[in-house]
């Protein structure tokens, strides 16, 4: 079930990934250019967006408990459409205007990141760590059940 779950959470990621980095993209390109800093009050909020963005991708690629989904989905979705953009670039663009999220500021920040192939690092960085087999294996149970089975596969190496 956890990785039912890590796919449909992965799902979800992808497009928040996107439109949040989009976004940030625009709005600190245009503090920017127009001499602002990105310490100032205007210059926090994109800022933090991509500090956040940034908090959730090291978390859903390292945290040993999530499903490997959680990352390997969105991961996976980045390089793809970025494969796609290499070949194809006005249909990798239009992709930005399907879905749920109107067409707005971040489609264009999100067409740049695309375009300066920031989502495939993003996508490799969020797919690798779904590569690792031990990720996808369940957790060992500890306490007194694990030991039992333990003792259990000693005295099966004994009567052998």
């Amino acid at each position: 079930m956890r990785h039912f779950f890590g796919f449909v959470v992965g799902l979800l990621l992808a497009p928040a990934l996107v439109a949040g980095s989009g976004l940030a993209a625009v709005r600190a390109t245009q503090i920017l250019r127009d001499g602002g800093s990105l310490l100032s009050a205007g210059g926090l909020v994109p800022f933090g967006v991509m500090a956040v963005l940034g908090l959730v991708a090291g978390v859903a690629a390292a945290a040993p408990r999530l499903s490997p989904m959680v990352a390997g989905v969105p991961g996976l979705a980045l390089m793809v459409w970025t494969t796609l953009h290499l070949t194809n670039a006005a249909q990798a663009r239009s992709l930005l205007t399907i879905g749920p999220l109107p067409e707005g500021p971040w489609t264009m920040g999100a067409a740049e990141l695309l375009a300066a192939g920031v989502y495939a690092l993003l996508g490799v960085l969020l797919f690798v760590p779904a590569l690792v087999p031990s990720r996808w294996r369940g957790r060992r149970r500890r306490g007194a059940h694990a030991a039992n089975e333990e003792d259990e596969y000693l005295d099966d190496l004994r009567e052998d």
